[in-house]
């Protein structure tokens, strides 16, 4: 499927620039201090940014992040081994886990390229940009209605499970509605930020309501000024249309509606 891009390129993350300064400390000790040392570096990273992916795991179900969990704690083990003297090790030991670490690569490639570790939300955006050609107006700041959804608080909750699980949208229950964030931080994935009104979200009210609202950093994300309340119908739409499909038992369909937008599998 082709189709004319409207976000802007991904900008580089937080994340991304912690990853960099930890490769470059790691290649500073390998060459400043000793191997062990450094391998000993990479090995408490490892255990660190793996306690947090299982984290995410829990809270959300997500195979891809089990994957990745689990590559991280192999990873830990072998460079903790090289660590502690295994480095010119020719030990079974030595053989067993260069041998799992290879396998879980290869598991991770895959989750990677299934698009299993990669939160939708630009997809999300792509999709409900799609359809807008008017560039009259700009951002607003307003939730907007959205449209009404017909659902019951269990078809709700268990919909609300799908789009976590799937790593669609980040779910908040509350009395009166169920709001799906969509501006997605690793703040949020931990559940140490329950705040979403600085992002962009999609509310489902229990009489059926749905409204919208995307924030302003999210909307300059857009190479235009495309129509707000036009962006915004569209995004509830698409919750709307996803919880149908959802009820109807159609569940690979959402995924594969996201999918046809051939969206880079990683960012």
């Amino acid at each position: 499927m082709y189709f004319l891009r409207k976000l802007k390129p991904p900008e580089f993350n937080i994340e991304s620039l912690i990853g960099i300064l930890f490769g470059i400390i790691f290649v500073f000790l390998l060459v400043m201090l000793s191997v062990p040392i450094a391998f000993g570096f990479i090995s408490l990273v490892l255990i660190i940014y793996s306690i947090l992916i299982l984290i995410i795991f829990i809270r959300t179900g997500s195979t891809g992040h089990l994957i990745l969990c689990l590559t991280l704690f192999v990873d830990f083990i072998f460079t903790l081994h090289l660590t502690m003297g295994g480095l010119v090790s020719r030990s079974p030991l030595t053989r067993i886990l260069a041998f799992f670490v290879i396998v879980f690569a290869i598991l991770l490639i895959i989750v990677i390229v299934q698009r299993k570790l990669k939160w939708r939300s630009r997809e999300i955006f792509e999709l409900a940009a799609m359809p807008v050609k008017d560039i009259s107006d700009g951002f607003t700041e307003r939730p907007l209605a959205a449209g009404k959804a017909d659902f019951t608080k269990s078809e709700m909750m268990a919909y609300a499970n799908f789009m976590h699980s799937n790593l669609i949208a980040i779910p908040y229950i509350e009395h009166e509605r169920v709001v799906f964030s969509i501006t997605i931080s690793l703040s949020r994935q931990l559940g140490i930020n329950r705040d979403y009104h600085d992002g962009s979200w999609v509310a489902f009210y229990m009489n059926g309501e749905v409204s919208v609202t995307i924030s302003e950093k999210d909307y300059m994300k857009y190479r235009d000024s495309f129509s707000f309340d036009q962006l915004c119908e569209n995004l509830g739409f698409a919750f709307i249309d996803f919880l149908e499909m959802y009820k109807r038992g159609e569940k690979t369909r959402i995924l594969d509606k996201l999918n046809t937008l051939r969206l880079n599998p990683w960012t």
